[in-house]
């Protein structure tokens, strides 16, 4: 692929339009406490136009009904490789050995899969357009642990890897596809004119010394971006929060209403995009001290009860931001405000890291 093949499809995954009617005063509220942004509410858009959402991590997300489900269930917090690694799932020989940190900390699931607490998370980037594709972006924890390793290569493999030939940003998708990219974490370091320093990684893998782990995640937030074609389940399910948008009538109903469609929608967006997840095959190569090198390959799945949970968190965080939302600008409800969104933040501290598994394949 030519390099302005890559950055068309760079540019067209990292445009993100935040909508207008922002609900001044909660977002005014959670940028006080969090210090983050936070997207404004839903207007209409007609079919074939674009549709981004920009996801904020766990703050502003519920109070805004945007699918909190998968965000808030899922942020990566990324444990210091020095942890202890108890609870092995697979015993090592003595000697130079390695694994990925969440396979070697995850709770036994099966054969070679475990539990893998806080492996997936969202790059806060989705969108699309209505009747053509819809993507979002999927951090993941990449931390390696072992003994006498000097670099670690990491590759995505599957048949989703990479572009599909022809496929422009006005024509339908017409199969899923998945490629990694990584993000300068410190543009601001960066004077004008210059250019972002190199993240060595390439639309499939990249490269990282075992020491410098750390660093690297402090410079570079490394993502899979999935794309995936639209279907009649999607369609309608945009058709319906849009519509449901309109319809608010400033009851809790209308608001609860329309929470819901918003969270079915995204929820239905980020499902899809687990999906094209689950085609990906991780390896990672490790070059060890003596020369040495080793393979292994890890595959993403989730639990069987996922579905259900997503469902019972978002329409527990519904409820509450749709109280949030009738009770923020009124007075003589502060109360009840205050109420709600004590709840909606235990509930967001509360939320479940541990629905995704990994397979050591």
């Amino acid at each position: 692929m030519s390099s302005q093949q890559f950055e068309r499809f760079r540019t067209r995954a990292r445009r993100v339009a935040l909508p207008e009617d922002v609900r001044k005063s909660v977002i005014d509220e959670i940028r006080a406490e969090k210090g983050e942004c936070a997207r404004g509410s839903r207007r209409r858009r007609g079919a074939g136009s674009p549709v981004t959402r920009r996801a904020v991590i766990a703050a502003g997300l519920g109070t805004l009904g945007v699918a909190a489900g998968y965000l808030a269930l899922s942020v990566v917090t990324r444990p210091s490789p020095a942890e202890p690694t108890a609870g092995v799932p697979t015993a090592e020989p003595e000697g130079n050995f390695f694994a990925l940190a969440a396979y070697a900390d995850g709770t036994p699931y099966g054969d070679n899969t475990v539990i893998a607490r806080q492996m997936v998370g969202s790059a806060g980037s989705r969108g699309g357009r209505a009747g053509l594709y819809w993507y979002a972006a999927r951090t993941l924890n990449f931390d390696v642990t072992g003994t006498g390793i000097e670099k670690i290569a990491y590759a995505l493999e599957g048949d989703v890897v990479g572009f599909p030939e022809g496929d422009t940003e006005e024509m339908p998708l017409d199969r899923p596809y998945a490629y990694l990219d990584a993000l300068y974490n410190h543009p601001d370091q960066v004077g004008e004119g210059e250019a972002h320093p190199d993240h060595g990684g390439t639309l499939d893998g990249f490269t990282v010394d075992y020491a410098n782990q750390e660093q690297d995640q402090d410079d570079f937030n490394r993502q899979i971006w999935t794309y995936f074609p639209t279907d009649d389940e999607l369609e309608e399910l945009y058709r319906q929060q849009n519509a449901l948008f309109e319809a608010r009538d400033g009851t809790y109903e209308g608001e609860l209403a329309d929470m819901r469609a918003s969270n079915a929608f995204w929820s239905a967006v980020e499902r899809r995009s687990i999906d094209v997840l689950m085609q990906l095959t991780l390896a990672l190569t490790v070059t060890f001290e003596n020369g040495e090198t080793k393979t292994k390959r890890y595959t993403i799945g989730i639990r069987d009860n996922y579905d259900d949970v997503v469902a019972a968190f978002d329409e527990k965080n519904a409820e509450l931001s749709a109280q949030m939302s009738i009770y923020q600008d009124d007075p003589d409800h502060q109360a009840e405000y205050e109420a709600a969104y004590q709840s909606w933040q235990e509930l967001m501290e509360s939320r479940p890291d541990d629905l995704f598994t990994l397979t050591e394949t």
